[in-house]
């Protein structure tokens, strides 16, 4: 579901994670999504802190139409259990709960979010 943000407010990302797997999430902003001038205006990456929660806040958006696509790669570690979930000023755009653990070998899992956004 598109969301709404200014023009004038920084992105401030947020990631919450619980459980004990790990998890690195990449999270890329493209203007123009689905068209010709498609390209990539922002990128970051969350997840390898050792905190429960992450922000990082970067450099507002002109107005336009945007999409944020997040890959999270989770890995069993500790375990593989997860809980997260990532936002953009406040609207959350990825979440997720399981258990990444279910073979004898080590289990990593794929997860993509996208969503769509206007900036005015």
């Amino acid at each position: 579901m598109a969301f709404t943000i200014s023009q004038a407010a920084p992105l401030k990302f947020k990631l919450t994670k619980q459980g004990g797997a790990k998890m690195t999430m990449r999270i890329a902003v493209f203007k123009d999504p689905l068209t010709p001038q498609q390209q990539r205006v922002r990128l970051l990456f969350m997840g390898n802190a050792r905190s429960k929660t992450e922000v990082q806040t970067l450099e507002a958006l002109e107005a336009g139409v945007y999409q944020v696509v997040a890959v999270n790669i989770i890995e069993e570690a500790v375990s593989g259990t997860y809980d997260y979930a990532a936002s953009l000023n406040g609207h959350v755009f990825a979440e997720r709960s399981g258990d990444v653990n279910t073979t004898s070998g080590l289990d990593v899992e794929p997860v993509i979010h996208r969503e769509n956004l206007a900036v005015i």
